[in-house]
């Protein structure tokens, strides 16, 4: 995580599954930028709505996603993905791409960009991101943060 934390400047999140469809914040490296985003540990957010949530989601089971799909996909801001149909196929994406992208989807002004980690058996047990305020997002550096952080929990998941 601090090798990440130092390439890119930018916080990063460690979240593990905590019920059905909820993450919890378990470890952050901070930026060391003026301008940062911010969760305590222990915050808990949606699944569906953090990119630490949906890289998991992406290698659940269709039984889980089912169940948290049943469950409800509150929309917490204009991007949210709300719509079942719509969070499978960002599902397909992610797992074709190797890492999720949130734009706003949670909180207005923050993106982020994470990736699983997963046991032996290729089960998640934890997601990782990049986070960083919206102000300094660009969509042209997507594929390469989206790359650092999939390298990064691939080389975690490869300890466990």
């Amino acid at each position: 995580m601090q090798a990440l934390r130092d390439e890119t400047n930018e916080t990063i999140h460690l979240g593990v599954p905590d019920g059905l469809s909820w993450v919890v914040l378990v470890e952050r490296m901070d930026s060391t930028q003026a301008v940062r985003t911010f969760n305590e540990l222990g915050t808990r957010t949606p699944m569906h709505a953090t990119s630490t949530g949906l890289c998991m989601l992406a290698h659940f089971s269709e039984s889980r996603v089912a169940a948290v799909i049943a469950g409800g996909l509150t929309s917490y801001s204009p991007t949210t993905i709300s719509d079942p149909d719509e969070l499978r196929n960002e599902l397909r994406r992610i797992r074709k791409r190797g890492y999720a992208v949130n734009l706003r989807h949670y909180r207005p002004q923050v993106a982020a960009i994470g990736a699983a980690i997963l046991d032996r058996n290729g089960d998640p047990v934890a997601g990782m991101c990049i986070s960083m305020p919206d102000s300094r997002y660009q969509r042209r550096l997507t594929p390469h943060w989206g790359e650092l952080v999939s390298k990064a929990a691939a080389d975690i998941s490869g300890r466990l």
